[in-house]
């Protein structure tokens, strides 16, 4: 007769071989295979602003540069390698957005040239400058536009400072009433729309400072109640 403490000392090795066992299984399995799709480090940019998809395989990044000699840059990327589109002095606020394999890109003329902005349309890698209206924020220096929302290339809008929002129609800009505009212009910052997003040609969204939340519906942009008074950044609808 076999005596207990042997068949406690047997009883436990086997547990022990068991769990070992199945450890290696683990270590060999899938666990530890590395994942097909993973991030990885694409670019260097300074101060990186916005990045879009236009298409498969062919992606796009506007970034504002740095102080006084370190440009912004707008890059896209086909078929796997990065092209310089256009380089400008640093910009607050620039924008990117596309539709199709055409996109759009605004910087603003920071240090040199009272905030103007500049935009730019640009398809099958021909560039052409769109130009924008003349608003102003002040006596000297311009609005800046912190929003950019392309439904199509006959139907653009931009949301930005003192509430400003201009439609494109694919020939000319109008200045949009709404309910954000700062029309007594005593608070030169009241009323800064900082995102747009158009969901198709008669609905759309924009928000700012102050809770400000505006909805479009075909004929005017109409304030809505957020409940909330903090600084909105940014809308998106899927």
């Amino acid at each position: 007769m076999i005596p207990r403490n042997y068949v406690y000392i047997l009883l436990i090795f086997l547990i022990f071989v068991f769990f070992q066992n199945c450890t290696q299984e683990n270590n060999t399995g899938t666990i530890l295979e590395e994942p097909a799709n993973y991030w990885h480090k694409e670019l260097d940019v300074d101060l990186g602003a916005k990045a879009e998809i236009l298409e498969e395989g062919s992606n796009l990044i506007i970034s504002r540069g740095r102080g006084e000699n370190i440009k912004g840059f707008v890059y896209q990327k086909i078929r796997n390698e990065w092209t310089t589109v256009d380089s400008f002095d640093y910009s607050d606020y620039p924008q990117l957005a596309s539709i199709g394999n055409t996109f759009y890109y605004i910087y603003h003329q920071t240090h040199h040239g009272y905030y103007r902005p500049k935009m730019f349309k640009v398809i099958d890698g021909i560039k052409s400058e769109i130009i924008l209206p003349a608003l102003m924020w002040d006596e000297t220096d311009y609005v800046m536009w912190r929003g950019m929302s392309v439904v199509d290339e006959s139907n653009i809008w931009l949301a930005g400072q003192q509430g400003k929002i201009i439609h494109f129609d694919g020939n000319s800009w109008k200045k949009v009433k709404n309910p954000a505009e700062n029309l007594e212009r005593n608070d030169l910052s009241k009323g800064d729309l900082t995102s747009i997003k158009m969901i198709h040609n008669n609905t759309g969204f924009a928000v700012g400072k102050d809770g400000m939340v505006l909805r479009y519906n075909g004929d005017d942009w109409n304030k809505l109640d957020a409940g909330r008074d903090k600084y909105l950044n940014s809308v998106d609808i899927n």
